[in-house]
């Protein structure tokens, strides 16, 4: 759960903020997925595990439809899919919509589900247009020149930073108030004090360096 935002930061910490804030679509991912599985916590967190082997068949299936597959790999992905079919069909019914995933519903639909829809509506697609550099995202590697141009960076740059590290921080500690609450560790209010830490050095950054945070 922290290796995103460690990648996230460390990616921060060198200049690349675009390729951080993708990582924040995983970490938001997690955390609808964690919420989601609260909700039915023996159902879909058995769900959850068991698809992992129902994907793979699926998937194996997937390449067996095309018309030409190169150097007898045919041949391996039919043992391959057999094999896992042996295992996993008993588990076909709980999974009849291969890309619906493990728990057959989407992920926007998850998010409403555990009342994140308008994070999802306001962050995640943000999130995701750093992910497949988009056009929106595209637009961060582009840089100003002194000459007054438009060029292309190749190398490390402010823009986006500060957005990456504050949303993944977030979405981190928004974790951790879940796993506090599963286990009942009791330190909600350590992690509501990072939190204010958090949103008071957001506001610092933004008052004294506004031009990083466009």
């Amino acid at each position: 759960m922290g290796h995103p935002l460690q990648s996230a930061q460390l990616l921060c910490r060198c200049g690349y903020g675009s390729d951080g804030l993708s990582l924040c679509a995983v970490l938001f991912e997690n955390l609808i997925d964690l919420l989601y599985i609260g909700m039915a916590p023996v159902r879909r967190s058995r769900r959850y595990s068991q698809f992992e082997n129902v994907e793979k068949y699926y998937q194996a299936c997937k390449v067996l439809k095309q018309k030409r597959l190169p150097n007898g790999r045919r041949k391996i992905y039919k043992r391959y899919a057999q094999n896992l079919l042996a295992e996993i069909r008993p588990l076909l019914k709980y999974f009849p919509n291969a890309s619906r995933g493990w728990s057959q519903n989407t992920l926007v639909d998850r998010a409403k589900a555990v009342k994140a829809g308008l994070a999802y509506q306001e962050l995640y697609w943000v999130f995701c247009a750093h992910k497949h550099t988009l056009p929106m995202a595209a637009t961060g590697l582009a840089i100003n020149t002194p000459s007054g141009g438009t060029d292309l960076t190749t190398g490390p740059d402010m823009k986006s930073v500060c957005h990456a590290a504050e949303q993944s921080a977030t979405l981190l500690l928004k974790l951790c108030m879940v796993v506090d609450k599963i286990f009942a560790f009791s330190v909600r209010a350590e992690i509501d004090a990072c939190l204010k830490k958090l949103h008071e050095a957001v506001l610092n950054v933004r008052e004294l360096h506004p031009a990083i945070y466009d």
